[in-house]
């Protein structure tokens, strides 16, 4: 019996993460995409600048539509100076 799509990446997610990946999962793309809002929008409050941005990077290509994530990636290059 072959494991089915859920099972095969369910089981590729680290322990650690599991509580977000199957809260993520049941979400709708716009859902998911405000929730990696929140999380990079918290991140860069912890100040951990790289990790904000993977998570806006993220929510953009769920919604590009959504102006936040692009705000915050901008907002990233002009900090860091990386533009």
């Amino acid at each position: 019996m072959h494991p089915d799509k859920s099972e095969t990446s369910f089981q590729q997610v680290p322990d650690a993460d599991l509580k977000n990946y199957c809260f993520l999962q049941r979400l709708s793309d716009e859902d998911r995409c405000e929730a990696l809002i929140l999380e990079g929008e918290l991140l860069w409050k912890l100040k951990r600048y790289s990790e904000s941005l993977i998570s806006m990077i993220k929510s953009a290509k769920l919604n590009p539509n959504n102006w936040l994530s692009f705000f915050y990636m901008g907002k990233y290059y002009f900090e860091c100076r990386l533009v």
